[in-house]
């Protein structure tokens, strides 16, 4: 089955914010192009659990947290941000 995946406003704009100002503008697309990949197929088993039903994720320069809606077959990434590399 798969899910759909939608981001919520503050997630979009803080991505849009990161693509705006990256060097690299390649590597957000492609971070989010296989974050919504994998949560499309098999949310559940992406990233990690936290409190309140959510889960966290990472996949470099993102990292994002979202909340999966069984009956629905939705996915809601709420939040994302940059990580740093060393």
């Amino acid at each position: 089955m798969a899910y759909a995946v939608d981001w919520s406003p503050s997630a979009k704009r803080v991505v849009e914010r990161l693509f705006q100002t990256a060097v690299d503008r390649d590597s957000i697309l492609l971070a989010m192009w296989a974050i919504e990949a994998s949560l499309r197929d098999d949310p559940n088993s992406v990233g990690e659990s936290r409190p309140f039903d959510q889960r966290i994720t990472y996949t470099s320069p993102l990292g994002v947290l979202f909340e999966v809606d069984e009956p629905r077959s939705k996915v809601e990434i709420t939040s994302a941000w940059a990580i740093r590399r060393p």
